[in-house]
């Protein structure tokens, strides 16, 4: 699957990056650290650590470019990469 990663986490954990993600049904994107399991709302901000089913994100996917770029994030993307399903912990577990 691709990827998408929007520079690193404010918690600080050393993670690869903060995934771009989204629900299944279309919710709007969010921050997702794999490392820490904390997401955010746009913009992340330490203090702001929430899980992704707070946020909406009851089935998460990989966010697609065009939903990067509707959210107005597109400028903030630092690397894309593709990975397998069982690479990304919420993703394999369908969290």
């Amino acid at each position: 699957m691709l990827i998408h990663l929007a520079g690193e986490c404010p918690v600080g954990c050393g993670g690869f990056g903060l995934l771009v993600i989204a629900d299944v049904s279309g919710s709007p994107v969010a921050y997702y650290c794999d490392d820490c399991t904390c997401a955010w709302r746009l913009p992340a901000a330490a203090g702001d650590c929430s899980t992704p089913q707070s946020l909406g994100i009851l089935t998460a996917r990989p966010a697609s470019m065009p939903e990067i770029r509707s959210a107005g994030i597109a400028t903030r993307i630092t690397r894309s990469m593709t990975v397998g399903d069982d690479e990304i912990s919420l993703f394999h577990g369908r969290a």
